[in-house]
């Protein structure tokens, strides 16, 4: 063997893009591409993007966005099977949604897998609260009839806008966490107004963890569901055509466990956060201080055959279980 041969150039595009997605970052593979002339261009076809910036990496966070569109702009694969992308702390809600939006359009054009999207939330310095009343930017989210799952934890201070128009016809996992800014200074647990809209035939699994005002979720193969730090009221949040079995209910406000229990026939799991105050903390109309609320008399754990129960803070004598 020559010396100056290059044998690494001699394997198949499959091979190279095999090892090149073990090494986990798209940033790892660009740079594996010194070791021969033919690898420093079949990073662009790789099936996977991982664009995720490390804490301690050198360059400042500004730059980090100018890589995000190279690296989207240079991709000439024609579907990938995850899209990943994650911006460090120091952004701190600092990104514009004129710059997010044309990552969702390439996702939604080219992912065929899942899609990671994480923008650190917004900080703001102790001195410069934040000015109620102040109008989130529109951050729209494209349809994409190809993306099977879907995390975004989106920090800056925008209003998600669903398209109007088109399906996630394949979306099977779905969780979306977004910040909840004060927007009243009458009381400081008043949020802003959200609506939540889902039509997903193939969705399996979805997780709310804040407040939504208002709800329709339309999911008949919807499996497992998690409802946690957010009031429900179901006359505000309404599951339409969704099946009536779930393999797992998570529910995270004692508030919530009898109406929302109510909207399904059986349960194969079901995990509480149960908490009793010793007073109110939110105000007269919230949800939870509805009669209805604490009813129970509709639900039986006739078929129960395992409990099990973590962090409990009271004393024994307290704890009773009804037969």
């Amino acid at each position: 063997m020559d010396a100056g041969e290059d044998c690494i150039s001699g394997l198949p595009d499959e091979l190279l893009h095999a090892i090149l997605v073990r090494l986990g970052s798209t940033r790892a593979a660009v740079r594996t591409g010194v070791l021969s002339r033919r690898w420093r261009h079949v990073w662009a076809s790789l099936p996977e993007l991982v664009l995720e910036e490390r804490v301690d990496a050198p360059p400042p966070p500004a730059s980090f966005l100018d890589t995000v569109d190279a690296a989207l702009a240079a991709c000439d694969a024609p579907a990938l099977e995850r899209l990943s992308i994650a911006l460090r702390a120091e952004y701190g809600g600092g990104v514009l949604a004129g710059r997010i939006e044309p990552w969702l359009r390439f996702a939604s054009e080219r992912v065929v897998g899942a899609l990671f999207l994480y923008v650190p939330p917004r900080i703001l310095p102790f001195f410069e609260p934040e000015v109620d009343g102040e109008e989130a930017a529109v951050l729209e989210l494209p349809a994409s009839g190809g993306v099977t799952g879907m995390d975004l934890s989106l920090g800056g201070p925008w209003r998600l806008r669903p398209p109007s128009s088109g399906l996630f016809g394949k979306l099977t996992h779905l969780a979306i966490l977004l910040p909840a800014w004060k927007a009243a200074s009458s009381h400081p647990s008043v949020w802003k107004t959200r609506q939540l809209e889902i039509v997903a035939s193939r969705l399996e699994k979805l997780s709310v963890s804040n407040a939504i005002d208002e709800a329709r979720i339309s999911a008949l193969k919807l499996a497992e569901l998690s409802w946690s730090n957010a009031a429900y009221d179901p006359r505000c949040h309404q599951f339409d055509d969704v099946g009536h079995r779930l393999r797992l209910l998570e529910l995270g406000q004692s508030s919530t466990v009898a109406s929302l229990m109510q909207q399904f026939d059986e349960v194969d799991e079901l995990k509480l956060g149960i908490s009793i105050p010793q007073k109110h903390t939110c105000l007269p109309s919230c949800p939870c201080r509805l009669e209805q609320s604490h009813r129970i008399d509709a639900i039986s754990l006739n078929s129960l055959e395992e409990v099990e129960i973590t962090s409990y803070t009271s004393s024994h004598e307290v704890l009773e279980f009804v037969e």
